[in-house]
């Protein structure tokens, strides 16, 4: 056998591997939702054991340099920590604070397989960042006031940090294991049952008839399918194989078609009802029940995506894109529609009246299956062969043991953190930057969240802000859960802000753009989106909070109309081209509108609301002037 065939032999060997311990780590966590088999602390070991093994087997699969033996090794180590640790659970949680030599041994391994796995699952800033705040443990009591803190002796921080059942084992790695890795497969086997081939039909349904065309289809599947995967990258890399081609192929440049496809994957994270699984962290952080943040979430995503939709038609009309004719099969429609829809509503319904998204998510995946089962019984062209389902068993069992071994290396951070007191010193530290003025403390944790989510998965950006700067802005007055929303939102849309915008990197790539353009684009289609966090701040409406019915409509109005003068602003054009005064007064129109629905003051609508309503009578007045003009000057046939 030549070096070829092995090589191949060896490769298909570890493929069926990792999708044995993929699948069994998937029934395991099913399993774990009916029958706790387990207590909390190894249940989070034995996803831990898990998440280390597939990460680090799929690592072996990718690398194929002088390094291959490590990974090899990394995973031995990692099944003789979490061995250890199930062996000596009753002992360690008897004795928490007292660790033995070979406790601190265990300790210290656990932590470099948490640095080592997270940056193999989420990239190198990624450890980094954890590597920062584990120097800060280990030497903040030699930094000036107020960073300062009391030393630690190293067996104590290691300890804490790791067989102490806090920081690593901590309840960022619980929900992991109870929340996200669960919806991380759920995604998986809706991917698999073939859902997906309905989303664009249906798309194409609702956009055919707008001057946006595909780029509307782009912006309504990604929304669908970003609320279940959880990564903006993974949503791109999903929709855009379908989206960007068609809006290239009506004209778009490749700019703006990584842009549209970047910006609507990307919003699919703040979607209810799933929300791209940081929601579930968000209900660790505060108690807030899940219905309540999903109820909380359905006016910021509105106005997210109708931010997008509405500067999608913009431009298309501004660059006057042809829109071809496609035709829709609505046979595979009705066929797969249902396969997405059931399984949807019954999610949400569950999650409304209380069930925990645990349960929850279980049945979410069973769903799936069954309503695919039970189509495919009645018509051959549905059907699934178990190959697929099995993969999408192992494509979300390895997303969510990528998100695992993150949860882990994030753990550091929480840890140190928590026992340094670095909480309350941001806070301190925040206070001294904004001089206590509020606006200027979001303004800040705005930009530590948009440099997080640059660079990081959401929900660890999510976390790294709601642990180290959210507790400050609550202290500072600002509701709890606007304060977590706020740090989530910014969170997200770090996946389209330059300098790294990972999403734009996919799309760019996708569509064979400039990467640096496509993120600026990206960041004009989701303006309102960076508006959107802080009137969730100021305005009790957005949230969902109670509120009077005539207020909230006009707010609701004042935004809408505020997101289409920003819109026209942006892109220079409304019924037709805008003037340059007319720019300026669309401008002004802007800050109305959006001033009112941040101060309620309805001196502010009354500048913006009739200044809006006489421009939109000028744009039809000269639209119709032109289009009389066009009449006559059109020559009779002969």
């Amino acid at each position: 056998m030549d070096s070829s065939s092995r090589e191949k032999t060896s490769s298909k060997a570890l493929n069926t591997v990792i999708s044995v311990i993929a699948v069994m780590m998937a029934l395991y966590h099913l399993v774990m939702t009916q029958y706790f088999l387990e207590l909390p602390v190894l249940w989070q070991n034995t996803h831990l054991a898990f998440a280390f093994v597939v990460v680090f087997l799929v690592s072996l699969k990718q690398g194929r340099s002088r390094w291959w033996p490590l990974p090899i090794v990394l995973l031995l180590l990692s099944l003789v920590v979490t061995t250890y640790v199930k062996i000596e659970y009753d002992r360690l949680s008897e004795y928490i604070g007292w660790p033995t030599l070979p406790d601190t041994i265990i300790g210290t391994i656990l932590i470099i397989l948490a640095l080592e796995g997270g940056r193999r699952a989420q990239g190198l800033i990624f450890t980094i960042i954890a590597l920062a705040f584990l120097g800060y443990g280990f030497f903040g009591q030699h930094l000036p006031y107020p960073l300062w803190h009391a030393p630690f002796s190293y067996e104590r921080l290691v300890n804490m940090l790791t067989l102490g059942f806090s920081g690593i084992y901590g309840s960022m790695l619980s929900i992991s294991a109870k929340y996200i890795f669960l919806f991380m497969l759920f995604g998986g086997v809706l991917e698999a049952s073939g859902a997906a081939e309905s989303f664009m039909p249906l798309a194409n349904a609702l956009g055919r008839r707008l001057a946006g065309g595909p780029a509307h289809t782009a912006v309504v599947s990604s929304a669908l399918v970003g609320m279940v995967t959880g990564s903006g990258m993974a949503n791109v890399a999903i929709t855009g194989a379908f989206t960007i081609p068609a809006m290239k192929k009506s004209g778009y440049t490749p700019e703006l078609a990584g842009a549209v496809e970047a910006a609507a994957s990307t919003g699919g994270q703040i979607m209810p009802p799933v929300m791209g699984t940081a929601a579930f962290v968000m209900v660790g952080f505060t108690g807030i029940p899940y219905s309540r943040i999903m109820l909380a979430a359905i006016i910021p995503a509105i106005f997210y995506y109708l931010s997008i939709g509405i500067g999608v038609e913009l431009s298309a009309m501004k660059s006057r894109f042809s829109v071809p004719p496609q035709e829709i099969d609505w046979k595979i429609v009705g066929l797969r529609a249902p396969v997405f829809v059931i399984p949807l509503v019954l999610l949400a319904v569950l999650l409304l009246r209380g069930y925990t998204p645990m349960f929850t998510a279980f049945y979410a995946v069973v769903s799936v299956m069954a309503v695919s089962l039970i189509i495919g019984a009645f018509e051959k062209k549905a059907r699934i062969p178990l190959r697929r389902w099995i993969q999408g068993f192992v494509q979300g069992a390895i997303s969510g043991a990528r998100i695992g071994v993150g949860i882990a290396c994030i753990g550091i951070v929480v840890g140190v953190v928590t026992f340094s007191g670095l909480g309350p010193k941001f806070t301190v530290l925040i206070r001294i930057l904004s001089g206590g003025n509020i606006p200027l403390a979001l303004f800040l944790t705005m930009i530590l969240a948009l440099i997080l989510g640059c660079g990081i998965p959401v929900t660890a950006a999510y976390i790294l802000v709601a642990v180290a700067v959210v507790p400050g802005l609550v202290r500072m007055g600002v509701d709890p859960l606007a304060a977590h929303f706020f740090a989530f939102y910014y969170s997200c849309i770090g996946a389209v802000s330059p300098p790294i915008a990972g999403a734009c990197v996919v799309a760019a790539g996708m569509a064979g753009g400039s990467y640096l353009m496509t993120g600026v684009k990206a960041m004009g289609l989701v303006t309102v989106g960076f508006i959107v966090p802080f009137l969730c701040v100021w305005n009790p409406f957005m949230l969902w909070y109670p509120n009077p019915f005539l207020e909230s409509a006009v707010i609701f109005v004042s935004l809408l109309l505020g997101t289409l003068s920003l819109h026209i602003t942006i892109h220079n054009q409304y019924l037709l081209s805008t003037h340059l005064a007319e720019r300026l007064l669309f401008l002004i129109a802007t800050v109305g509108l959006f001033g009112f629905a941040f101060n309620h003051n309805y001196l502010y609508l009354a500048v913006g609301l009739p200044l809006f309503g006489l421009l939109t009578f000028i744009q039809w007045r000269r639209k119709r002037e032109a289009q009389e003009t066009a009449v006559k000057m059109t020559p009779f046939p002969e």
